[in-house]
């Protein structure tokens, strides 16, 4: 067994994979040491092309991994066909990147997969670097210790144990306590690659790649073909549908050339275009992929052991999900793992993991059970969709960091009797509009405040700021609004008798329990600037109110209001009050230019410098606020 520096934790994962290397990076960013062992000789993942979409291409930025920098390309329309090439429907994507914060991209997976080693081996990074035992196939483990057993006998122990082992894992039987046989579905898939500029050189095939970025489905009699591009749209990735009777005569894994001639046949329903684009298919480069379907696990955590990925939860291919949500599992184990994180702590960890994954993986399993194409005319699972784009609200709209954070800090709070110093949704609020008249959030009604400036940011993590983990915010799509709120409190509205300056932030259509059934507008977090008014607006009312210094300056039509504490300002909010032509959606009601920014000082600094105010102001940092304007003002200029 490695030591164990410090409070880092030794962390052993099976697999080097995506979801093994997702895992690795998260695990590692998170101040861990982490051995991956990996039973082949170069760790190289097989296969084609993958796809990005927004729920995991942030966590890849997150990590600081670019998808450009290893050459995938935007899915900017995706279309369907007969089998004859008619269109049946055609949809421009390009807009999506205004329903959510991050792109829709398609990779290679082996591309994918060489980014994934080189952030997790780097020497460039924090943290300790992941080592990756190449040509070290575990055969046991023991989840309680935990520790693993390689094929020449050795064991290693470590901390916590991740079986990343893909879909025919050793570890799940032990880790799992129960192995459910993966099952065919009925359908196969070849795979290939042909280079665009092959297609685009013959005129017969010319018309089929003319729109970059273009996701192709191509429907027959229980078959269907898959085309889109990859490495900036040079490549087009095949993925060829078909049940799986037709293509027994073929062995999985490899490439034989009546692999072509099998092809030909199974797709020879298809247009005269179609049929000379798979024929350029080079007979070596065609693989055969069986697909495998197996019920959920009961479990995927035993001790201080756990699984992910295709260990976990195999997918079939129809959503495009599988390797997104095998990262979502690393990346969510990295954020319930934090540095500090005890030993003894694992196991009510993994429980929380198995809390923020296990639905939402096996809802995506169910999707794409729905997606599949019908094998036969006796089919009932597949067929059930026929809108590619039909599940791209739940599928897109999840950030798996976010979430887990959420659970984890919700958890961590409910252990303590005040749990406002671990949380910045540390109470329930009043309404900041109210329904009644009369009836005033502390806030005010609009013609109240002073000062309001409105944003928008990413949903997931303005739903982290929210009392319970199952409150959420109702807008479409991957956005959310807010705004900063300064509003004065007048003498006569308390007992005090003086003026209070009052700075909250409030999050639009906030869904606070699963049984209410209007949205609200919701503050987690106000400051203000006198100690007594917060004592009474805390103990009296339970609003979550703290104290700050304000500095305020109008100069001209220029206007500032910093916010600190002990000469240390974390808040700044700036607008301009003379009214501007906005243009864009995000100008709409709005009177002119603003912004809002935060200190830049890292936890640990917060820590001494703002006592009582870090762990506010820390959660506030990662508020990545956008189209920033101001909406409302009460200030003569």
């Amino acid at each position: 067994m490695l030591t164990q520096e410090g409070n880092r934790l030794h962390i052993l994962i099976a697999g080097a994979g995506i979801g093994g290397l997702s895992a690795a990076i998260a695990l590692r960013q998170a101040g861990h040491v982490v051995d991956v062992f990996e039973s082949s000789r170069f760790a190289v993942e097989l296969g084609a092309a993958i796809h990005l979409p927004p729920n995991v291409n942030g966590l890849l930025r997150r990590t600081g991994i670019q998808p450009e920098d290893f050459r995938c390309n935007d899915a900017e329309f995706v279309s369907v066909f007969d089998s004859q090439g008619n269109p049946v429907s055609s949809k421009d994507i390009r807009g999506l990147r205004e329903l959510y914060p991050f792109p829709w991209q398609l990779s290679h997976r082996i591309d994918l997969h060489e980014a994934l080693k080189a952030k997790a081996t780097t020497l460039n990074d924090p943290g300790v670097p992941v080592t990756i035992h190449l040509r070290s196939k575990v055969v046991n483990c023991d989840p309680a210790r935990p520790s693993l057993t390689l094929v020449d006998g050795t064991e290693v122990q470590g901390d916590l144990l991740i079986g990343a082992d893909g879909a025919h894992s050793v570890l799940r039987s032990i880790i799992a306590r129960e192995d459910i046989a993966a099952e065919p579905s009925g359908g196969s898939a070849f795979r290939f690659l042909i280079p665009i500029s092959q297609v685009k050189a013959n005129p017969e095939t010319a018309a089929l790649v003319q729109k970059e970025g273009e996701l192709q489905f191509w429907d027959g009699q229980y078959r269907r073909l898959v085309i889109y591009p990859c490495r900036n749209n040079t490549e087009l990735n095949f993925v060829c549908l078909h049940p799986d009777t037709e293509s027994d005569g073929t062995s999985e894994g490899k490439s034989p050339y009546r692999y072509k001639d099998n092809l030909l046949r199974v797709f020879d329903e298809f247009s005269p275009a179609m049929k000379s684009l798979l024929a350029m298919a080079d007979p070596d480069s065609i693989k055969l992929w069986r697909l495998l379907d197996r019920k959920a696990l009961g479990t995927w955590v035993n001790g201080n052991s756990c699984l992910i990925g295709d260990a976990a939860h195999p997918f079939l291919p129809h959503q495009g999900q599988g390797g997104a949500q095998a990262i979502e599992d690393g990346v969510a184990l990295g954020a319930l793992l934090p540095l500090g994180t005890t030993r003894e702590e694992i196991p009510e960890r993994l429980q929380l993991y198995m809390q923020c994954r296990y639905k939402r993986a096996t809802m995506v399993q169910n999707f794409s059970r729905q997606a599949a194409f019908k094998i036969s005319a006796k089919d009932t699972v597949g067929g059930t969709s026929t809108d590619p784009l039909e599940f791209m609200r739940i599928n897109f709209g999840h950030d798996a960091h976010d979430f887990a954070t959420n659970m984890l800090r919700k958890h961590l709070a409910n252990r303590t009797p005040n749990p406002s110093t671990l949380t910045t949704a540390f109470g329930p609020s009043m309404p900041l509009i109210p329904d009644t008249p009369g009836s005033q959030g502390l806030l005010g009604s609009p013609s109240q405040r002073t000062l309001e400036v409105r944003f928008r940011a990413r949903r997931n993590y303005l739903e982290t700021f929210l009392p319970r983990a199952d409150s959420r915010i109702t807008s479409r799509g991957g956005w959310a609004k807010g705004s900063w709120v300064i509003r004065r409190i007048q003498p006569g509205e308390w007992k005090g008798g003086r003026e209070v300056i009052l700075v909250g932030l409030c999050i639009f259509h906030a869904l606070l329990s699963p049984d209410r059934d209007e949205p609200q507008d919701f503050s987690p977090v106000m400051f203000c600037d006198d100690a007594e008014f917060m004592i009474a607006a805390r103990e009296e009312l339970h609003l979550p109110v703290l104290l700050a210094d304000m500095k305020e300056n109008i100069l001209g039509a220029r206007y500032q209001m910093d916010l600190g504490r002990s000469g240390q300002t974390f808040m700044m909010i700036q607008a301009n009050l003379a009214p501007v032509h906005m243009n864009g959606d995000g100008g709409k009601g709005a009177l002119g230019n603003a912004r809002v920014s935060m200190t830049t000082l890292k936890r640990d600094v917060l820590e001494a410098v703002l006592p009582g105010l870090a762990h506010v102001v820390g959660q506030l940092q990662g508020l990545d606020m956008k189209d920033v304007v101001l909406t409302r003002s009460g200030i003569m200029v």
